[in-house]
């Protein structure tokens, strides 16, 4: 074989390379993989997998890794969490709305805003949900604490336009949990 087509080889080998190491470990603005779904092991090691009102108690969790081609619409990662506690909804629900903003999160429930089920996100891709299960609720479990609650910590598959242009744009900066400063180009 000449050196030429060795040479070539190289080339195409590295490329080859370069593009599994960008696929696997490249980030997003929001510190999650870039070109690769997210696995449930990713979102809970964030914080807010387990931002659990003070004192509740797990009942019951489950998970699901994002499914589906990144750059279109599939099925999120996430992680749901049902607990219960001897606070009220009202007490609850203060305490999430105070928690939330101080680490990033905004409100999302849009214009309709259902007053027991806020949504907070943060960047375009991470999305929280809090609602709470009634004595009549498909999946309440029964038991003798007055609030059932579930949290939903969700990032969907959706990488948009601004986390492309980011991507190629800028420096790589995101070397630990994420701050104000992971969620602007």
């Amino acid at each position: 074989m000449s050196k030429k087509v060795v040479r070539v080889l190289a080339a195409l080998v590295l490329v080859i390379a370069a593009f599994f190491v960008t696929r696997q470990f490249a980030p997003a603005s929001d510190g999650f993989a870039a070109f690769r779904p997210a696995s449930t092991s990713e979102l809970a090691g964030r914080p807010e997998a387990h931002l659990y009102f003070p004192g509740s108690i797990v009942l019951h969790q489950s998970m699901q890794d994002m499914t589906g081609p990144l750059l279109s619409s599939g099925d999120p990662a996430d992680i749901f969490t049902t607990a219960v506690t001897s606070a009220s909804k009202k007490d609850v629900i203060a305490w999430y709305e105070h928690q939330m903003p101080s680490r990033g999160w905004v409100g999302a429930c849009g214009e309709v805003c259902v007053p027991t089920a806020p949504e907070w996100s943060r960047g375009n891709r991470e999305v929280f949900v809090l609602y709470f299960f009634e004595s009549t609720s498909p999946g309440y479990t029964s038991t003798s604490f007055p609030t059932e609650y579930v949290i939903g910590y969700q990032l969907v598959a959706h990488l948009g336009v601004d986390e492309l242009y980011c991507l190629v744009f800028r420096p790589p900066h995101y070397t630990g949990p994420p701050t104000a400063q992971h969620f602007m180009c």
